[in-house]
């Protein structure tokens, strides 16, 4: 399998999460540019993935001035910018990897999906809690037995 370069337009939270799968699985994806306004998130993962100054960008527009520097995009950032970013880079045959919520109304998720459409990119759109640290540990207190055998969870995310 190809190893996947990623441009991270959001380093927050989520975008983190993304960038920290390519530092435990080098060979299947590379963090090659991040576009992230909190210049603290941005410095950071700059660090992490030992990215030079021109491919960290305060402003996702940026990117835009520049050839596609990825196979694919993950848009992690607050959500009402998904819809103008995502349908941008789709335009620059950026693959996209979307959270969720998608867009903030049915027409701006249908101008995604037909602007992916349209340039023959995949889109994938993910809200995914499993390798967040609370799960992680949770499950790891499950597999040692510490809280005994598990019969049923009920598990509720409490989200604004």
């Amino acid at each position: 399998m190809k190893k996947v370069s990623l441009v991270i337009v959001g380093a927050g939270g989520r975008g983190g999460v993304y960038a920290k799968y390519a530092e435990a699985f080098p060979e299947d994806a590379e963090v090659v540019a991040v576009c992230e306004p909190r210049p603290q998130w941005r410095e950071r993962m700059a660090r992490a993935h030992k990215l030079p100054p021109e491919r960290c960008f305060a402003d996702w527009r940026d990117l835009l001035k520049h050839p596609r520097l990825a196979d694919a995009a993950v848009i992690a950032t607050v959500e009402d910018l998904h819809h103008e970013i995502a349908v941008a880079l789709a335009g620059l045959n950026y693959h996209l990897l979307l959270e969720k919520p998608m867009a903030r109304t049915e027409e701006e998720c249908r101008e995604i999906y037909e602007a992916a459409r349209a340039n023959n990119i995949l889109l994938a759109v993910c809200h995914v809690l499993r390798y967040t640290d609370w799960f992680t540990k949770l499950k790891g207190m499950i597999d040692s037995g510490l809280i005994g055998q598990v019969r049923h969870i009920a598990a509720t995310e409490l989200v604004g």
